[in-house]
């Protein structure tokens, strides 16, 4: 007896997987339009990105680094994820046959589109369509469409292996999602001049050269060095951890042109410079920032220095400088000498 009731049991669970691969008209799930993955991402040099609604992302891939729009390099996490994306892309489910029609109409109206190009080709070898999410958000509805085979028919709902999300947020459509922030980044501290410069105040300015592990506190104005006895090397090993990694928040958009120039035009506050060894220089100014002033209720109650942020001057753009993360370097030479 239990073993007829296995049997119908086992008769009924073949039975209804016949009737989704059935209902779905997918007789199997292989084929020009399953393949949404991207094999070898290594020899992707250009990912186009566009929305119906007009956002788009150019990003392209010079000399092993990656660019937005021909202009700023991109963030290396940004499209380290987005590469790992389109290698790990995968089928989670198909659509079922009902809704199919009513949903490839919906991702032909509303989607992103991914353009993929290989070995700087001028015209994309692979392009992904990505729509809307799933109910359980861990999926899109994703279309394909390669150079040799034309667009797909059937759409497929889409995931990232391993990822409990969806995936069109990791496609990013405007220049500040992508850009790189980086202004100092030298995890193994590996530059030969770090120099703190206050031009409101030079007395307080320092330099710090490096030679190897030799670290040696100097005048950056005459070259001179404070005598080592007078020194806190524990203190200036300890700070020059801080250039590991220093980053601003975002580019300034709100500032006007003129009102960047006569920024600018003014004296900073403090001017940052690295030395790196191959003797190429990379520099921040750093300017006061004024803004409102608010009570514990977020009400104006004045207007002042921002306690927040700093205006940043780096490589020719404003950005703004997060206090939390420049003050801990906005050191003096003082901090670090002794007394006697």
């Amino acid at each position: 007896m239990k073993k007829k009731i296995i049997a119908l049991i086992l008769l009924v669970v073949a039975g209804v997987i016949a009737w989704i691969y059935t209902s779905n008209d997918n007789d199997t799930l292989s084929g020009f339009e399953t393949e949404f993955a991207v094999e070898d991402v290594s020899k992707l040099t250009r990912i186009f990105i566009a929305t119906t609604g007009g956002l788009t992302a150019d990003l392209k891939k010079k000399d092993g680094t990656w660019y937005i729009n021909d202009r700023e390099s991109v963030r290396q996490d940004a499209i380290d994820f987005t590469l790992e994306t389109l290698n790990t892309l995968r089928i989670h489910s198909p659509v079922p046959n009902k809704g199919k029609e009513a949903l490839t109409r919906d991702l032909a109206s509303r989607h992103k589109k991914i353009e993929l190009y290989r070995n700087n080709e001028s015209k994309p070898y692979k392009t992904i369509y990505i729509g809307s999410a799933n109910q359980t958000l861990n999926a899109n509805l994703c279309l394909v469409e390669t150079a040799r085979k034309g667009k797909a028919s059937t759409p497929y709902y889409v995931g990232k292996l391993g990822h409990k999300g969806i995936i069109s947020p990791i496609f990013f459509t405007t220049d500040k999602e992508w850009i790189n922030t980086k202004i100092f980044e030298y995890p193994n501290l590996n530059f030969k001049k770090l120099e703190v410069l206050y031009p409101l105040d030079t007395a307080r300015s320092f330099a710090v050269v490096k030679s190897g592990d030799d670290i040696t506190l100097t005048n950056p104005y005459n070259g001179k060095a404070y005598p080592r006895k007078v020194t806190n090397s524990f203190a200036l090993n300890e700070y020059l951890e801080r250039y590991k990694m220093v980053h601003f928040e975002a580019i300034n958009e709100n500032f006007s042109a003129e009102k960047t120039d006569s920024l600018i035009a003014t004296t900073p506050i403090a001017i940052l410079r690295i030395t790196e060894l191959t003797g190429l220089k990379d520099s921040v100014l750093v300017f006061r920032k004024f803004g409102d002033i608010k009570n514990l209720d977020n009400e104006k109650i004045g207007e002042g220095t921002d306690l927040d942020y700093f205006h940043g001057w780096h490589h020719n753009r404003l950005v703004k400088l997060q206090r939390f993360v420049f003050n801990p370097i906005l050191y003096v030479k003082e901090d670090f000498l002794m007394e006697n």
